[in-house]
């Protein structure tokens, strides 16, 4: 785990904190090898730092999670621990239900 960002990550992590002063939802969009998994993972830690709130990343691949939990320095077996306890007496429908509930359409810009 290395917290050392360089200049446009860390002018990236400025911008995004100022911006959830105003938006609750914020995109950010950058190339491929720009360290977006290392400014998330910065990101994060900053937050649960200041705050002591839980985050939840979800992304379309499971790859992309694993990523995430490596550079963040996350325990991975307490994580799936945590999953593990949250969903067990889920089904299938409640479980879209709850993850659904956590998105809503008015929360994305576009989507209006």
């Amino acid at each position: 785990m290395n917290d050392t960002l360089r200049d446009y990550q860390q002018e990236m992590k400025l911008r995004l904190f100022k911006e959830w002063e105003l938006h609750r939802s914020v995109m950010v969009q950058m190339p491929t090898g720009t360290g977006k998994t290392h400014l998330l993972a910065a990101i994060v830690r900053e937050f649960l730092r200041g705050s002591g709130s839980r985050v939840w990343i979800v992304a379309h691949r499971r790859e992309l999670v694993e990523q995430f939990l490596d550079e963040s320095g996350v325990d991975k077996h307490r994580v799936r621990e945590i999953l593990q306890d949250y969903f067990a007496g889920m089904d299938d429908h409640k479980l879209v239900e709850t993850m659904m509930a956590g998105v809503r359409k008015s929360d994305v810009r576009g989507f209006e």
